[in-house]
């Protein structure tokens, strides 16, 4: 079974790694790498927005970030879930059902619509 957690800046190797593997620009020893860095630590930051990771073993195995975005003739925020990955070894485990939960929690905490 998988820990999901906020992601912290120490995570941003692990989640650089899989977004490349989502098909994301592989930013890894790259000129463009520390200002995605800084994105992603500035994301962390955002209240308006959750970054997930999943654990097996203490190694990153998955990422799934969230934002919280109110839309035109809604009243309560809507959660929209930009990226999901679980590296390709740890496929088929129930780690994208573990981090889908955890996200959907934080939402209804959140107060969005369903």
């Amino acid at each position: 079974m998988s820990l999901i957690r906020e992601a912290n800046a120490d995570d941003w190797a692990a989640v650089a790694a899989l977004l490349a593997e989502l098909g994301r620009p592989d930013v890894r020893g790259s000129d463009e790498e520390e200002a995605a860095r800084e994105v992603f630590l500035s994301y962390l930051g955002r209240r308006d927005s959750v970054a997930l990771v999943a654990e097996d073993g203490g190694r990153v195995v998955g990422f799934l970030d969230m934002e919280y975005r109110v839309r035109l003739n809604f009243t309560t925020p809507q959660a929209w879930i930009p990226d999901l990955i679980v590296g390709e070894g740890s496929r088929s485990h129930g780690v994208g059902r573990a981090l889908l939960e955890q996200a959907e929690e934080l939402a209804r905490e959140h107060g969005c619509w369903g």
